[in-house]
């Protein structure tokens, strides 16, 4: 096992994982809401199939850099615990006023707050509940990964890999949802991103690329016209590809790990820089300054008449105010790097 020297790739990934997500969510109205096969709705799929590897890179990136590492449990619990919660609870609160309903009582906004807590109190939340599980499972599966051959990953990663089709008709499915236990399934990426960090593939670094963007081109294709047809078929949305889970969003997320593996990166700039460090954060408040932009006219006028345009301003707009506002959290005294993400 091998483990790369050039680890600023991981940066470059976080990067343009938190990119991808915010692409997401900026154009997943458009996805719901536009007319099957037309061409803002072509534009909006587009968008929102390219970029369904944002979360499984994150995950992979967490088994890439955490299961090698030497460390107590204690130790692991207190460093990666104590700077996820702190600023999900902030986030949480903040969301959970703003979807407030101004007329409701106070005793149902009490039974709403705890609700919401255990719930989320938004719809990207979902992502922080699984990776406290996440989390919580790494420093017991690190003591068996690091301790079997390659040959017994790959052969847990096929295992995995065959789930996640039984997954699409519902049959595995069922049974890790009666156990409570559907964050299992994103153990995979987690393993996976650990395997192909130390993976030696026997090839050079060219034809690795050339793998990389073919694997790319084929999840994304899989993706787009894949979820065309499944619209077509069920004569309504149909969101089964666009699942983090969806086989065609590990080939995605796997093409774009090995592609920046193989890809030599000399620097990096200070605004990867700081999109890299305060990720965290921008993922937890970009929903929030999502919504303050769309109701603005020049922008919602893009957006909808000429969604090629709107959504990568819109997507770049999100970025840059997300990072801008965490960064100001980060700075309040005293408690300002604790909340901040």
């Amino acid at each position: 096992m091998l483990m790369s020297s050039n680890t600023l790739y991981y940066n470059k990934l976080r990067v343009l994982a938190t990119i991808a997500v915010i692409t997401i969510h900026t154009s997943s109205t458009l996805f719901y809401h536009k007319p099957i096969g037309s061409e803002t709705w072509w534009i909006a799929t587009f968008f929102d199939s390219v970029s369904r590897f944002g979360v499984p890179i994150f995950l992979m990136i967490s088994g890439a850099l955490l299961i090698p590492k030497e460390e107590t449990i204690n130790s692991f619990y207190k460093k990666r615990l104590h700077r996820i919660l702190a600023p999900f609870l902030l986030w949480s609160v903040i969301y959970y006023f703003q979807n407030l309903p101004a007329d409701i009582s106070t005793s149902d906004k009490f039974a709403r707050f705890l609700r919401e807590m255990c719930s989320g109190s938004s719809y990207h939340l979902w992502y922080i509940y699984m990776l406290v599980g996440i989390y919580l499972t790494i420093p017991i599966i690190r003591i068996w990964i690091q301790n079997v051959s390659v040959n017994g990953i790959q052969t847990l990663l096929l295992l995995w890999i065959l789930l996640l089709f039984l997954r699409l008709n519902g049959i595995s499915d069922k049974l890790i949802k009666n156990l409570n236990i559907e964050y299992f399934y994103y153990l995979g990426y987690v393993i996976a991103g650990y395997y192909l960090s130390i993976k030696d593939f026997h090839k050079r670094d060219l034809v690795m690329r050339r793998i990389a963007i073919v694997t790319i081109v084929t999840g994304v294709l899989s993706t787009l016209f894949g979820t065309y047809l499944l619209c077509l078929y069920q004569g309504k949305v149909d969101e089964m590809l666009f699942n983090c889970l969806s086989p065609t969003a590990v080939l995605m997320a796997t093409g774009i790990f090995l592609l920046f593996r193989y890809t030599n990166f000399k620097k990096e700039r200070m605004i990867g820089k700081w999109i890299c460090i305060y990720s965290y954060g921008i993922y937890l408040c970009h929903v929030y300054v999502l919504e303050q932009l769309k109701p603005i006219y020049w922008i919602k006028y893009m957006y909808y008449l000429h969604p090629a345009i709107g959504i990568p301003i819109l997507v770049s707009l999100c970025l840059a105010l997300s990072l801008l506002l965490t960064m100001v959290i980060h700075k309040i005294p005293k408690i300002g790097k604790y909340i901040s993400g």
